[in-house]
């Protein structure tokens, strides 16, 4: 591992700098599902867990409630922000 540290070629700044771009493609545009105002598929505060962190909220949300139509919706959210992440980090 130490070897392929060693034979990176990006400066600190432009490693920095993909990881905050990547950071901000994991964003929804549209916001969570009844919380517009978080818009993060990897985490948010829980809908009913007051500041307690919940992973993959748009999805674990709509699992815990049964709702397939919004799993779907949101699954494809989640995998388009996936997507755009690493298109950053393979550029």
């Amino acid at each position: 591992m130490l070897s392929k540290q060693a034979k990176m070629s990006a400066s600190p700044e432009r490693l920095n700098a993909k990881l905050r771009d990547a950071e901000r493609e994991l964003l929804i545009p549209e916001g969570l599902p009844n919380r517009p105002w978080f818009h993060h598929a990897i985490y948010a505060p829980g809908q009913y867990t007051g500041y307690a962190a919940v992973v993959i909220p748009g999805v674990t949300e709509a699992i815990d409630r049964g709702d397939l139509s919004r799993i779907e919706q949101q699954i494809s959210a989640l995998a388009a922000a996936l997507n755009r992440a690493a298109q950053v980090l393979e550029q």
